[in-house]
């Protein structure tokens, strides 16, 4: 019986790995396997680098960007996206490459692109409505828009709220979005609430 030939075997796997290379690139410029979340980053994120040369979004701003809820969701996109090249993808950050503009819908990207925030206001805008934050929490939200320190004591006061546990209770939804942090005494938005303008002092 003849052996088998070890060049010809190592010649015919990597022919193999680069026609499966081939099919990937081809099907990813082509558009196909392209859906849902993941195409929706992606089109994001090409409009964000068309209108604002931004060419990286911070993980934690995807949701209120894209409004796609779900750390699964979201994750599972990154992972498609980044598998087929289009984005680099780190735990605080992704970064649309050449491939990911050339795939990415000009139409649907172009769309996006009035959608985008470019402001604080705009941004907080898109939040509450992402987190359909009730009256209560937009009027907290709204109360300390500035970014400034403020008191606990004086917000409640202020919103016609007592200190008891309603008012803890509406700290604790807020601070579980990300949208304000406290300590004993003082409240202000988080720094991802601020990502355009600086906070007031």
């Amino acid at each position: 019986m003849a052996k088998a030939n070890p060049q010809k075997k190592a010649a015919a796997v990597a022919a193999k790995k680069k026609k499966s290379s081939d099919v990937k690139h081809k099907v990813s410029r082509n558009g196909t396997g392209l859906s849902g979340a993941a195409l929706t980053i992606l089109n994001k994120a090409a409009a964000l680098k068309t209108a604002l040369g931004h060419n990286s979004l911070e993980r934690t701003k995807l949701t209120a960007l894209t409004g796609i809820h779900g750390k699964s969701t979201i994750a599972n996109a990154l992972t498609k996206l980044k598998n087929d090249d289009l984005m680099l993808v780190t735990p605080e950050e992704i970064t649309i490459t050449d491939l990911g503009l050339e795939m990415a819908n000009p139409a649907e990207a172009q769309a996006m692109l009035e959608g985008i925030p470019i402001t604080n206001a705009q941004y907080h805008k898109s939040v509450k409505e992402q987190y359909k934050l009730k009256p209560k929490q937009i009027e907290f939200f709204d109360f300390i828009a500035d970014g400034k320190v403020y008191h606990k004591e004086e917000v409640a006061k202020r919103l016609g709220m007592k200190m008891n546990s309603t008012f803890f209770n509406l700290l604790t939804s807020l601070k579980k979005f990300g949208i304000i942090e406290y300590d004993s005494k003082t409240v202000r938005l988080t720094d991802t609430m601020m990502p355009f303008e600086p906070r007031f002092e």
